[in-house]
């Protein structure tokens, strides 16, 4: 198991498509299907069941995964604390309920800053208990969160 394969699977459940993973991730479908195969002959489990519409976590996948995000996490946020950087950027990270209308306006919003300083930025979709307790464990900087009007 290496971060690659992590990154692979975490990819496949964010769009529950092997075929729409595999063209964000710039490889060839075969390719990925034949590394999560690996995987989860070396794991043991069943991570995905594919169905017509595509895959769907087992609950064993389900489990797997959230260690994954995890691990991903902290390795990115390792990453970025010891990498150097030719200039002190601005840190920002942002936990999200799954919607298009936060990414598009999130999007439209680094797009139009004029700021010459470097930016790194941590963009998390997610759901609304958990962007809570990504702001409440440091995790993220902010979080949204979204809940009907009967609530």
């Amino acid at each position: 198991m290496n971060l690659q394969q992590l990154r692979y699977v975490v990819e496949i459940e964010k769009t529950n498509s092997i075929t729409g993973a595999a063209k964000n991730l710039f490889m060839g479908q075969p390719n990925l299907s034949k590394s999560v195969k690996e995987l989860e002959n070396e794991i043991g489990i069943t991570l995905f069941n594919r169905t017509a519409k595509g895959v769907e976590p087992t609950s064993g996948g389900l489990q797997f995964l959230r260690y994954a995000k995890t691990i991903l996490e902290q390795m990115d946020e390792l990453e970025s604390l010891y990498k150097p950087q030719a200039q002190s950027a601005l840190q920002f990270s942002l936990s999200v309920p799954r919607a298009t209308y936060i990414s598009v306006t999130f999007s439209r919003f680094l797009n139009n800053m004029d700021c010459d300083t470097p930016l790194d930025i941590q963009y998390k979709e997610t759901n609304s208990v958990s962007a809570v307790t990504d702001v409440s464990t440091g995790c993220s900087s902010l979080g949204i969160i979204r809940y009907q009007n009967i609530y």
